[in-house]
């Protein structure tokens, strides 16, 4: 038994239950801000589903996920370091966090969101191996 194996129902559940709170998040605040109860409404909807699917552990949805989840650590470094966010920090008349402090928790962060992407990207099946086979020995 390898490690996704023994990990992939917990992670699933783990970030099924996070997806769940941001869709219940999504739904509380089309309840109370009138302006985008719409987008709010469909977007808590797909994000509630998502979070279903995975906890049933359907192939689409995991692998959604972690596609997320890599599309989330590539751009959170992106969001921290730039110089809007120091902006912001001055406009506000506070001076912005050193680098380091901003890898203190970072790194971690990555790490999770990376872990739990490789933990959660489905293995292709023996079957769909061997489809895969079969299909490049009929084009050779």
């Amino acid at each position: 038994m390898d490690i996704r194996e023994s990990f992939q129902k917990p992670a699933s559940l783990f970030v099924g239950v996070i997806l769940g709170a941001i869709a219940l998040r999504l739904f509380w605040l089309m309840a109370i801000v009138n302006d985008t109860r719409i987008a709010r409404g469909l977007f808590g909807t797909a994000v509630m589903a998502l979070a279903v699917f995975l906890v049933k552990q359907k192939r689409q949805a995991l692998r959604t996920t972690a596609c997320i989840l890599i599309v989330t650590a590539c751009l959170l470094p992106v969001a921290v370091f730039n110089p809007f966010t120091a902006g912001d920090y001055l406009a506000a008349g506070k001076e912005p966090q050193p680098v380091s402090v901003s890898l203190t928790w970072m790194i971690p962060v990555e790490l999770l969101l990376l872990f739990l992407a490789y933990i959660l990207d489905p293995r292709k099946s023996e079957e769909d191996a061997l489809k895969s086979d079969r299909k490049e020995v009929k084009n050779a």
